[in-house]
């Protein structure tokens, strides 16, 4: 049952037992499902466990009160009720007992408010306040009511070994029960009901002088920086896209800076008088990651007067909830609110093109954890594409220019992502049936997407594709890389050849290389839906999970195993010399921790993160480190090879930099794509989205993964010579490694 529907709720199927306090809201779990393993209401987000039982499941036996408590090994048990309550602030308390809880193991209670796009306020219970001693205690936790709340969103969870058990949960307002407190409507942003512009931004633009251009560049920046410092906007009074195009205008008719300083400062004043902000402080203290660049302020040539303002705006900044950002609840990544996405238009006019321009460079300037690595001057490239946006002619235009844009902040998380109409039809709706990837820096065939239709074009793997349609492939490919966002060059090439055979038309006339002779063929291109192309998203993918090659070594399939298979893994690989772990590709399931305790002799650190500080935006502070494994003196003492190449991105990055600590572990492959961390959505104007890795991700000694990928210990690549013979040579490699070691 949906959460989000908890007070229509069909008795038919349902077993209701005496004890349940409130039937509108079962918080002491005593409304059950007809299975007698699910409360009604409740959001049991677990995994399938070896024992065909959930990991988060009701249970009769261990209880504080009534007749059920709920059991959870892992995952996370939530409840959604409407924040219909007048108050000032919201209590939940509930009883938690553990049982076998090791000190990696992260549980608790949490608390959270949400305004229909993303969190206002949330809490969790730290684990050190969680006792170990397997009776039931009290928890509770308290976070401030906001009137703008359409949702209050709580549970609790467990990840990591152990079991938790919960029970009589209890939501107060202001210290007293739900049913003594007063209802109120829920109400609307002030920003949400301004829909001045939602058609048209009613800005159209010829040509700019100098003067414009520099006016507008100052523009972007102030509006940005009031967009995510000012108090009144971060409570959701004004809406900033109708903002920019209320003061285009007069920024635009501007004769000289004195005048456009003028302009804005009025505007500024018509947000509304700032309060003192006793808790904010201008100089950051401590150790952190990123510091915030306001350098803009004294270097833009603004008089003193909006000088002054700024700085004020600074010193006396938004330390709450924001209308316009969050931060994903106990990942720390951004979330991107209220950001309409004007879906009708597929070529937005002038002002919604700088309005793009102005909410991108705003959002990587103020959130991009990895906005040091762009190795350039990021407040130089809001002025230099003012004129690229205004001048683009189309709705294709529009898009190359966002892509270019989106390509130099070097994040293969970024890209225009859900198959955009436009582009799709610009790269071309026919696929030719053979997969390409670049090996020993030439376009290679490595396979085919339909072994029939494959065959039939006469290409064979090893194949080195020297032109396409009479263009050079060096040429296209020198052409496409600034269109091809990615944290590095493997990884823009990985791309670039899933796309270097597609087009327009049902035929491409191609010249071949094989075995030192050249040759030309016209094969036939497929619609997209006639081609299987998710072969692109592995380099060898096997028939099995995991296997046995030969008799001492164990091989693992990341791209298809699950949590609970691992058990009956290890016990198969128990006495192999070595095990295999193939990471070229993408972990069908999140197993960095559940794999990790069987490699690990004790915890070890393997990463640091650091997130950005919604109280003071630009800023970005380190997290507390998490560690992998657990104290095990049976761990797998075998030598263990993990397997990465480019198509190695994100998770798989992320679990090879956990399972690399193993004792006995090395990393055998190529460099990885280079973009770790949970990713933060990004709408802009014209319903394009795209994506941005929203966290930072290094190695406990700080030492940068974006970008650089997971360098392995032995860089071994794949040849042509090998692609010929239908060899996989980095999984050879892994072999002969564990078949020659003295481990």
């Amino acid at each position: 049952m949906s959460i989000r529907n908890l007070f229509i709720v069909s008795i038919i199927g349902l077993v209701f037992l005496p004890g349940c306090k409130d039937p509108g809201f079962n918080l002491g779990f005593e409304q059950a499902d007809s299975t007698l393993c699910t409360a009604v209401g409740w959001d049991f987000s677990g995994i399938a466990l070896a024992s065909d039982q959930n990991s988060i499941r009701l249970d009769s036996i261990h209880k504080y009160s009534g007749f059920f408590s709920i059991r959870m090994d892992e995952g996370r048990a939530s409840y959604t009720i409407p924040a219909v309550y007048e108050g000032d602030s919201i209590e939940l308390r509930g009883y938690l007992k553990t049982e076998s809880i090791p000190e990696n193991c992260t549980r608790g209670f949490f608390l959270k408010l949400e305004d229909g796009e993303g969190e206002l306020h949330s809490k969790m219970t730290k684990d050190q306040m969680i006792q170990f001693d397997g009776v039931w205690q009290e928890y509770s936790l308290k976070i401030p009511l906001h009137k703008y709340a359409r949702e209050i969103v709580f549970g609790s969870f467990i990840y990591g070994q152990g079991t938790i058990w919960v029970d009589e949960l209890q939501l107060l307002v202001d210290g007293r029960p739900l049913k003594r407190i007063r209802s109120r409507d829920l109400l609307l942003y002030p920003a949400l009901s301004d829909t001045s512009f939602n058609e048209s931004s009613g800005i159209s633009i010829d040509k700019i002088t100098p003067l414009q251009h520099d006016n507008l560049a100052l523009l972007g920046k102030v509006w940005g920086f009031v967009k995510y410092y000012h108090p009144h906007v971060a409570q959701g009074e004004l809406n900033m896209d109708s903002e920019l195009f209320r003061i285009l205008p007069g920024v635009l008719k501007a004769s000289n800076p004195g005048e456009r300083d003028i302009i804005l400062s009025d505007w500024l004043k018509a947000f509304g008088k700032i309060p003192v902000c006793k808790s904010c402080k201008v100089k950051i203290e401590g150790d952190h990651k990123l510091l915030p660049d306001l350098s803009w302020i004294e270097n833009a040539g603004i008089g003193e007067d909006l000088k002054f303002q700024l700085i004020y705006i600074l010193e006396n900044r938004n330390q709450g909830p924001h209308y316009y950002v969050s931060k994903n609840p106990g990942i720390g990544n951004p979330v991107f609110k209220h950001e309409t996405r004007y879906r009708k238009m597929q070529y937005p006019d002038d002002g919604y093109r700088l309005l793009a321009l102005f909410r991108y460079w705003n959002m990587i300037q103020y959130f991009f954890p990895y906005k040091n690595l762009i190795m350039e001057d990021w407040n130089e490239i809001l002025p230099e594409y003012i004129s690229v946006f205004l001048d683009a002619k189309n709705d294709l235009d529009y898009r190359l220019v966002v892509l270019h844009l989106i390509g130099r902040i070097h994040d293969t998380h970024a890209n225009i992502m859900g198959r955009d109409s436009i582009l799709e039809n610009y790269r071309g709706e026919y696929f030719a049936p053979v997969q390409l990837r670049f090996i020993e820096n030439r376009a290679v065939v490595t396979g085919y997407y339909d072994e029939g239709l494959g065959k039939w074009t006469g290409l064979k793997p090893g194949d080195i594709i020297v032109s396409i349609d009479s263009r050079k492939v060096e040429e296209i490919v020198q052409e496409r890389l600034e269109y091809y966002p990615a944290s590095n060059h493997v990884a823009k090439l990985r791309d670039i050849g899933r796309d270097l055979l597609r087009g327009h038309s049902g035929t491409v006339k191609l010249k071949y290389s094989r075995y030192g002779s050249t040759g030309e063929l016209k094969i036939s291109r497929y619609l997209k839906d006639h081609i299987d192309r998710s072969a692109d998203f592995t380099a060898y993918q096997p028939e099995e999970s995991y296997r046995m090659i030969g008799d001492s070594v164990g091989y693992i399939y990341l791209g298809k195993i699950r949590n609970e298979m691992l058990e009956d893994i290890f016990n198969d690989f128990a006495h192999t010399r070595g095990i295999i772990i193939d990471i070229r590709n993408y972990p069908s399931e999140f197993v960095v921790f559940t794999l990790g305790k069987y490699l690990m002799p004790e915890p070890v650190e393997f990463v640091k993160f650091s997130s950005p500080d919604l109280t003071y935006p630009g800023l970005f502070s380190w997290k507390d480190p998490p560690a992998v494994g657990e104290y095990n003196p049976d761990y797998y003492k075998g030598r263990v090879v993990i397997l990465v190449n480019e198509i190695s991105q994100s998770q798989a990055e992320y679990t090879a930099m956990a399972l690399r600590l193993a004792p006995s572990a090395l990393v055998v492959g190529s460099t990885t794509a280079g973009a770790d961390g949970n990713v933060s959505s990004i709408f802009l104007p014209g319903n394009l989205f795209t994506m941005i890795s929203g966290i930072g991700i290094y190695y406990p000694d700080g030492t940068e993964t974006q970008r650089i990928g997971i360098l392995p210990d032995i860089e071994f690549n794949p040849t042509i010579r090998g692609i010929r013979e239908g060899r996989d040579e980095i999984l050879e490699k892994a072999i002969e490694l564990i078949e020659n070691d003295d481990i």
